[in-house]
């Protein structure tokens, strides 16, 4: 192929991809202005519709603010008792919370209180048992005291009778002598008391029955005693009244015996006795007796007296 030929054919290629390009573009020319008028078209369209919605709106304005009214109304209400209930769900939540936080303390507080109980009760249960202890303690101590002062009294009485006996018993015939009358009647309150315990002799004293009596031999203390007079074998009677002391100490029975020569082995009389008793007359056979003992007396550790009053005792 020569060269004009070469040149011919890119002339003609040239020639038909402008034609082709102006074609294109013709086309999409053509696309772009269908695109606008659709555009406008739907634009206008648009415009005629919000046109004609206002108008809508103008000319029934006043039928349709009362729904408009009533929609805003009811919306507002809706808004505020959602904004109600959101706020009372929280105030409920946080009421819960507290409630359940008041519960647990209130538990707990319980349980303390039912601590506290306890460990007041238990120390209230101690200090009562210490006071009881220490009460029974002082009782029982005063008790060991008396009567050790008592034993005391009591042993430093024995020997002092025992170192004065033998004097007592060659003068106590010379007393004897004195205190016969004419038919050799001995009274007793008239005789020396040879040993005794809580024991000795009254010009005037009250029984537990309101009499008042004279010259009476009477014993009468905390657990009890005793009086013992020499007889010497002399006499084979005596005779006299008992009754019981006014001494409100006296709170329990006890046994009153008459024995003879130091020896509780020789009984000669008993009879239980006490504030209610009577005044008793006795009549012992005491032939023979040497030593004559009246004595009264109660085991116990709680202060309890006992006593005996010896009136219109004779000796014959």
């Amino acid at each position: 192929m020569n060269e004009e030929s070469m040149k011919n054919n890119n002339e003609s290629n040239q020639f038909d991809e402008i034609a082709s390009a102006v074609e294109t573009q013709m086309s999409n020319d053509k696309k772009n202005t269908t695109n606008v008028y659709n555009a406008t078209v739907n634009n206008t369209n648009i415009f005629y519709s919000t046109i004609a919605c206002i108008n809508f709106i103008r000319e029934n304005r006043k039928v349709l603010i009362i729904p408009a009214i009533v929609t805003l109304v009811i919306l507002a209400m809706l808004g505020i008792s959602i904004a109600t209930l959101n706020k009372a769900l929280r105030m409920y939540a946080q009421a819960q919370t507290v409630s359940t936080d008041t519960l647990d303390k209130m538990n707990e507080l319980t349980e303390r209180n039912e601590q506290l109980e306890k460990a007041v009760s238990e120390a209230l249960e101690t200090s009562k048992n210490a006071a009881e202890a220490a009460d029974e303690a002082k009782k029982q101590a005063e008790d060991s005291v008396r009567k050790l002062s008592e034993v005391a009294n009591h042993s430093a009485q024995n020997e002092s009778d025992s170192k004065t006996m033998a004097a007592e018993s060659e003068a106590n015939s010379e007393i004897i002598g004195e205190s016969k009358d004419a038919n050799h009647t001995v009274y007793l309150s008239k005789m020396t008391i040879v040993s005794n315990y809580n024991g000795k002799t009254e010009k005037t004293i009250n029984n537990s029955l309101g009499d008042e009596l004279k010259d009476a031999v009477v014993v009468n203390g905390y657990g009890g005693g005793y009086v013992t007079y020499y007889l010497g074998g002399e006499y084979t009677k005596f005779k006299g009244n008992v009754c019981c002391p006014e001494d409100h100490s006296i709170t329990k029975k006890y046994p009153l015996t008459i024995y003879a020569n130091d020896d509780k082995e020789q009984e000669l009389y008993s009879m239980e006795f006490g504030r209610n008793i009577a005044v008793t007359p006795v009549e012992l056979d005491v032939t023979g007796v040497e030593f004559l003992t009246f004595r009264v007396h109660i085991d116990t550790v709680l202060g309890n007296f006992a006593g005996v009053i010896i009136t219109d005792g004779v000796l014959e």
